[in-house]
């Protein structure tokens, strides 16, 4: 047990320093992407569907926490991209976001998550028929 504990927080300190070494333009730029991609479109969705199953008098209070989970979020996302993309990287795809192409992509982000929730719930029954039909009895 106490070399599962030794290994997990060896682990955890590696990635908490390695992340430490990103220089602030690299992390700004990913905010940026991030930002330009559309992200801030299915973190709007994603607001809407757990707002509308909240209380109106509790939504503003939960708005704001939600809003300060996503920042949390963000900043780990930042450091995932950080660590899988170059500086260089990150700035080919801030300019493909800025592209015509890629603003309609992005424009279009929140919509697609929303319906991509839409289709994979209903693909979530037809594959639970499906698994039915094999159920032993």
């Amino acid at each position: 047990m106490k070399k599962v504990l030794l290994v997990f927080a060896f682990v955890i300190t590696s990635h908490i320093s390695s992340a430490q070494t990103y220089d602030a333009a690299f992390k700004q730029d990913v905010m940026k992407m991030m930002e330009v991609s559309g992200a801030a479109g299915q973190y709007e969705a994603a607001l809407s569907m757990i707002l509308k199953n909240v209380l109106p008098e509790k939504q503003a209070a939960l708005k704001a926490d939600l809003l300060e989970s996503i920042k949390l979020m963000q900043d780990k996302m930042a450091i995932i991209y950080m660590e899988e993309f170059t500086h260089d990287d990150i700035k080919e795809i801030i300019k493909y976001y800025e592209s015509p192409a890629g603003k309609k992509f992005a424009e279009k982000s929140g919509i697609i998550f929303e319906k991509s929730q839409t289709a994979a719930m209903e693909w979530s029954l037809e594959l639970q028929k499906i698994a039915e039909r094999y159920k032993a009895n």
